[in-house]
């Protein structure tokens, strides 16, 4: 040893060199442990850690050894040993990079897609039939699907109908995170007022200034719309609308009876007044009128707190999405530290279609004193953006100043995706109780393939499972106290979800 390290002071940029070596080996060691430990072998914590440091090290110190057989001048023994590390680290290089790219290009995300209607649809189905997770819980055999609509795929002649033939498809899937994306030049403007199915009618729930000043208020039963009867409507929305589950499709073909293309400005309305009276009336929207999207981009918080006469304090939480322009994060930070002290908080979820897990696990860290597992999703295809996965854990951190009082969350069946993923953390870790109704039940973690023309073809690629083992996607969570709304409960302007879920959360029966 004495006589290494004195070649090592005679030889000083040779040695900074071969350090910087070593440590850059060291840490592309580490990488592949973590790589190994992480993504092929699907561990967590502390293994992941040791497996990462042991690779890290176990690289390292062959580099130094091989430095050392060098220095003592034994120059064929140092050769072979180099020629082996390079090549190892090349061929692991050469195999993650190799399947990168074979796992990218299986879905479409790398090198252009053939303008070939029927090459396009070839890789579509590939790459569906590669990482798309539920084609057994959907009763699909996909291999029948390739077969019936190849023949139909190489007769078409224009975008419009091969984007046809693929909308078909993915309808068949009936899974709310699998359609097809046209950019279409006209949204869909939202709304003159909402309307809910309630005892079998479709009842006016909420209304903009427009309809409230033409009558259209909440309680008023909506019976045509531009000489249209409800229950024709209803059926071509139901047509319309993708989704997982028969309830949700409901939910929002009412929802959207008096939504509007954001090019058009009025609509011939009729319904039953209070007095039972036939009212049929003109509504005209103003050129400026915002839709929801627009509105989300005003300073107001879109997350808000409020204490109730009951003493318990009321959170709304209408998104988790990444895309508001708002701090969600914040504005639930100062609604509920506003709220400390209040015996109960109720989380009104209802209308929060999801967003992000960085938002929706962060808001829930705030009920947790220590890291909280609650579900996992299964990943038929491995991917580098999932670490080469074929499992992932969900889980919640804690954060912030803890609130340890019993919690309540109010759910509808517009709940979909990543809003369902904060009930389950919550309810599965029996942190929270739930009053309402039954979710949408949706989960899908989905990616998006181009075809001709522009358009996108997105599917879903992750199966979500509770902690039981149970699937969300088409099933989702049932309330822990079910409440249905009457239409004389809308007329009084009585809130029978949130009068259930205090007396709940005040009883201590949650």
């Amino acid at each position: 040893m004495p006589n290494l390290l004195a070649l090592l002071r005679q030889r000083p940029g040779y040695t900074l060199t071969r350090l910087l070596w070593v440590l850059f080996n060291i840490i592309s060691g580490a990488a592949l442990g973590w790589l190994i430990c992480y993504g092929l072998l699907n561990l967590d914590g502390w293994p992941v850690w040791a497996g990462t440091v042991l690779a890290g090290a176990a690289i390292g110190g062959l580099w130094v050894w091989q430095w050392s057989v060098d220095l003592r001048s034994q120059a064929d023994q140092a050769r072979r040993v180099k020629l082996g590390l390079v090549g190892f680290m090349l061929a692991a290089v050469l195999v993650i990079g190799g399947y990168s790219l074979w796992s990218l290009y299986r879905i479409g995300r790398i090198l252009p897609n053939t303008a070939s209607y029927a090459g396009n649809f070839e890789r579509l189905w590939g790459a569906m039939k590669a990482a798309y997770p539920y084609f057994d819980e959907k009763g699909v055999d996909w291999a029948a699907v390739r077969e019936h609509y190849a023949p139909l795929v190489a007769q078409v002649k224009s975008d419009e109908e091969y984007y046809a033939l693929v909308d078909e498809i993915l309808r068949g899937l009936q899974d709310g995170h699998t359609r097809l994306s046209v950019n279409a030049p006209a949204g869909e403007w939202c709304c003159f007022a909402v309307a809910e199915e309630i005892e079998g009618r479709a009842v006016i729930t909420s209304s903009g200034p427009e309809a409230r000043q033409a009558g259209l208020i909440p309680g008023t039963i909506l019976l045509s719309v531009d000489g249209r009867p409800v229950e024709d409507l209803v059926a071509e929305q139901e047509e319309r609308v993708i989704v997982s589950t028969p309830w949700q499709r409901r939910y929002l073909a009412f929802f959207r009876l008096l939504s509007l293309p954001a090019d058009r400005m009025t609509a011939e309305v009729s319904f039953l007044a209070a007095e039972g009276e036939v009212v049929s009336v003109l509504l005209q929207r103003e050129e400026d009128s915002s839709g929801r999207q627009t509105a989300q981009l005003d300073s107001t918080p879109l997350i808000r707190g409020e204490r109730l006469p009951s003493g318990a304090g009321l959170i709304r939480i209408p998104t988790f999405s990444s895309s508001t322009g708002h701090d969600l994060v914040a504005e639930f930070d100062l609604a509920l530290d506003s709220l400390m002290d209040a015996p109960g908080i109720i989380l009104d979820l209802r209308g929060n279609s999801g967003g992000s897990t960085f938002i929706s696990d962060r808001i829930a860290g705030r009920f947790f004193d220590q890291v909280v597992e609650y579900g996992y999703e299964v990943y038929p295809l491995r991917l580098p953006m999932r670490g080469y996965r074929s499992r992932g854990t969900y889980i919640v951190q804690p954060r912030g100043n803890t609130y340890h009082g019993p919690v309540i969350l109010l759910t509808d069946p517009a709940n979909f995706s990543t809003a369902e993923n904060f009930i389950a953390a919550l309810v599965d870790s029996g942190r929270a109780g739930t009053v309402g109704q039954v979710t949408g039940g949706g989960s899908g973690n989905p990616v998006s393939f181009d075809l001709p023309g522009g358009a996108q073809a997105r599917f879903s690629t992750g199966a979500f499972h509770r902690l039981n083992g149970a699937l969300i996607e088409g099933q989702g969570i049932e309330p822990d106290f079910p409440v249905l709304r009457t239409i004389q409960d809308v007329i009084d302007g009585r809130d029978t979800v949130l009068e259930t879920a205090q007396e709940v959360l005040l009883s201590g029966r949650e």
